[in-house]
């Protein structure tokens, strides 16, 4: 089985003097339907937040310059976001999430919002 995402992480020069206030990272992401980005999102946060699974943990309150790509509608969609949350169970061990963090919406987050709500996973069903 394929995986339906895809992460490409690239940092932005960043040096341990930079403040966290400006974007240390841009980021790609590759989703194959709307059903799994409603999968990845974290509606428990103000403006939303999306989880990405991702071995290389940032820091948190980091800026990222995110893209996202629908596969299947060959949607993008790009906007600014704050590393807010943060997972870094160990792999393979049975019963925890996949590693990675979660990316508060800032600015330009509203047609990603509108993918979103508008996917087609239901949380009620999990």
């Amino acid at each position: 089985m394929l995986d339906p995402l895809s992460v490409n992480t690239h940092s932005a020069g960043m040096t341990d003097a930079m403040p966290l206030e400006t974007v240390a990272r841009f980021l790609f992401l590759t989703i194959d339907t709307t059903d799994t980005l409603g999968r990845l999102s974290m509606p428990m946060f103000i403006n939303g937040c999306l989880f990405i699974p991702d071995e290389s943990l940032p820091l948190l309150k980091q800026r990222i310059f995110l893209t996202v790509k629908i596969s299947a509608s060959n949607k993008e969609v790009s906007m600014l976001g704050k590393v807010v949350w943060l997972n870094s169970s160990p792999r393979g061990v049975k019963g925890l999430t996949r590693k990675g963090y979660g990316i508060q919406f800032e600015h330009g987050y509203e047609e990603l919002q509108n993918l979103i709500e508008h996917s087609e996973f239901d949380r009620t069903d999990t």
